[in-house]
């Protein structure tokens, strides 16, 4: 417990070297010590917020990387509010009473790392939410919040970046295909040559944007 809150008050440190240093030892940290962090996600995660807004390009590259740490120590359990957090999601059945009396302002840091000013630092994140749809053991909890930006990378204004993701969504494709959960799903689109219903029983065409 101590040690996670010493880093996490070095990760909002207002120092950037500091935050640089903590966010390289939480991601260490959380590696060699995933199975006692369990209950220690969330507040690592939010720790780590104000490094993936800095102004510092090279830290907020650091912040994902630690982000990728935190995530794993909370899998099916914890990562899924962390991320709910960063994409700014509020349950409508769940108002804190705190929004009846006051402004209550949340902040989207996937839409802030989406449209990043620095094209080093979208296209690491845009590989690091592939990555999370890879790796991550609860990746389908993760989905619903990490396709619709996936989808806002095809249209980058950088043109390396949006091929780039064309083809990392194109693997995300072949590794659903592979999935044994899915054996039986593909095999029969294959075998009864069923077309999606977006498609218009395979009559539409949809160009590279």
């Amino acid at each position: 417990d101590e040690a996670v809150g010493l880093l996490r008050a070095q990760c909002m440190d207002p120092y950037a070297e500091v935050k640089v240093l903590a966010c390289q030892t939480m991601e260490s940290f959380c590696y060699n010590h995933t199975q006692l962090l369990l209950h220690f996600c969330e507040p690592m995660g939010r720790g780590l917020m104000s490094c993936l807004v800095h102004q510092h390009a090279k830290l907020r590259i650091a912040g994902l990387r630690a982000m990728t740490a935190v995530l794993l120590t909370g899998q099916w359990k914890h990562s899924h509010e962390v991320v709910q957090h960063m994409v700014a999601w509020q349950d409508p059945n769940s108002v804190p009473i705190k929004a009846f009396y006051e402004t209550v302002t949340r902040v989207n840091y996937f839409s802030s790392l989406d449209f990043d000013r620095h094209p080093a630092v979208r296209r690491f994140w845009y590989e690091t939410l592939v990555h999370w749809l890879i790796a991550l053991p609860d990746k389908v909890d993760h989905e619903p919040h990490i396709f619709p930006h996936l989808l806002t990378g095809l249209a980058d204004e950088n043109d390396e970046i949006s091929l780039e993701l064309f083809w990392l969504i194109e693997k995300l494709g072949e590794n659903y295909e592979l999935d044994p959960e899915h054996e039986k799903e593909i095999r029969d689109q294959k075998q009864y040559g069923w077309d999606q219903g977006w498609t218009y029983s395979g009559r539409a065409h949809i160009p590279f944007p």
